[in-house]
């Protein structure tokens, strides 16, 4: 079955549930999908999060599904998911807006339509090319809805560092077929997991375990609160993991995709005196200013390319600007 019919079929399924008995579903029963793991082929499209509970609300109101995938808030008006999801033009978006921890089925009220899909330069989803043109692993995808996401769903943080090391816990979402049965409610769930991979510099990284089936695809591994990574499936190294594209790696291409803006003022060839909240190894000034904007303790930033230890200066304070030419600087 394609996506557009098996997406179609499974809203009619939702819809008819939530009529017949009042919204009152039970979440689906739990069983195994099976995987081409050792050929680290992709679940086709539907999984769920095994051994997992209910998403609790911070990461439902992050959470979107496109009701073959899964995919995360990260604007206004913009998703991010797998691209091996293939998400097109006119396709549906659905939010959670239930704070029931019981019951957290989608809320097909939200429908949001996409209007635009961005894949990494490189990449051929159609054909399973999922390496980009500087030779990453980029199984992502940027989707722009019509129109904003519902006033109960919140802009997730994109994560612009990795926990280099490994062994660290996060939080994995889907909305999948949970333990492999039909989750025709879009039931979305979580499972904590630990980083398994000491590094994400080809573009990804592993997790220890291997707790999902497609659906869940395109859902984020959540790391101290921020999007560390999209969902690409079940792979085996050394032994079954579920393996993730790395938000930070191509956090750059993202942000431009999104024309993300400074909510603050910019300047070049200036920057700015004051208290430093850190440095970032940040590839641009865009990528520089969201890491301050996200950064709660950052009321301005420099970026300084000469600077290659350090091109991202953040600060906590204003006392003034220096003229330096190259940089850019903003203040929020």
């Amino acid at each position: 079955m394609n996506k557009v019919l098996r997406g179609f079929s499974r809203r009619i399924i939702v819809s008819a549930t939530l009529f017949a008995v009042g919204g009152c579903v039970e979440p689906s029963d739990e069983s195994a999908e099976n995987v081409d793991v050792m050929n680290e082929d992709v679940a086709a499209s539907e999984a769920e999060i095994r051994g997992g509970t209910a998403a609790d609300p911070w990461s439902r109101a992050r959470t979107a599904s496109l009701l073959y995938c899964t995919a995360t808030v990260i604007g206004p008006r913009h998703l991010l998911t797998a691209a091996h999801c293939t998400p097109s033009v006119g396709d549906k978006a659905y939010f959670y807006t239930s704070t029931d921890l019981d019951y957290v089925p989608v809320d097909l009220t939200t429908e949001r339509v996409v209007d635009a899909v961005s894949f990494r330069p490189g990449v051929n989803a159609a054909a399973g090319d999922y390496t980009d043109v500087n030779g990453d692993f980029a199984d992502i995808a940027v989707v722009r809805l019509s129109s904003n996401v519902p006033s109960t769903s919140q802009v997730a943080t994109m994560a612009w560092v990795y926990p280099a090391g490994g062994d660290d816990w996060g939080i994995k979402v889907g909305s999948g077929r949970h333990e492999g049965a039909s989750n025709g409610d879009e039931d979305l769930r979580s499972v904590p997991d630990l980083t398994y991979s000491d590094n994400d510099s080809d573009g990804h990284f592993l997790t220890e375990n291997e707790q999902s089936d497609s659906g869940d695809s395109g859902g984020a591994f959540f790391y101290s609160n921020r999007a560390l990574g999209v969902l690409y499936g079940s792979v085996f190294e050394w032994e079954y993991r579920n393996k993730y594209t790395s938000v930070q790696k191509h956090l750059p291409w993202i942000l431009t995709v999104m024309a993300y803006s400074f909510p603050g003022t910019v300047r070049s060839g200036v920057v700015v005196n004051g208290a430093s909240a850190g440095t970032a190894h940040a590839s641009t000034s865009r990528e520089c200013s969201y890491i301050c904007d996200k950064t709660s303790s950052c009321d301005a930033f420099n970026f300084i390319p000469s600077n290659v230890t350090a091109p991202c200066q953040l600060k906590s304070s204003n006392t003034g600007t220096s003229s330096l030419s190259g940089a850019t600087s903003g203040v929020k």
